[in-house]
């Protein structure tokens, strides 16, 4: 498993991002409300690439992986990431 380090950008302190970053790696484990919200964080801050945002934030993949997976430009991939999170 690899080590959370903050996300440049992202005006969150690093404690925030991790707890964040390792609810949504385990969404599946969360009570329904936790992933109901997941869910619609995804959608309200990914639109049209809320499946490829879903990915970004479930797995361990890099986003370079899953935008080319997704037809998605990377650098759209970091900001709909930097949104969700803020948005949290």
């Amino acid at each position: 498993m690899s080590c959370f380090k903050k996300l440049p950008g992202v005006r969150l302190p690093e404690r925030k991002q991790g707890l964040i970053r390792f609810l949504c790696l385990n969404i599946e484990e969360q009570p329904m409300w936790m992933r109901q919200k997941f869910e619609r964080l995804c959608i309200a801050c990914g639109g049209l690439h809320h499946c490829a945002l879903r990915e970004v934030m479930t797995t361990e993949r890099t986003v370079e992986q899953i935008s080319r997976q997704y037809h998605v430009d990377a650098g759209t991939l970091y900001r709909l990431r930097k949104a969700f999170y803020e948005a949290w």
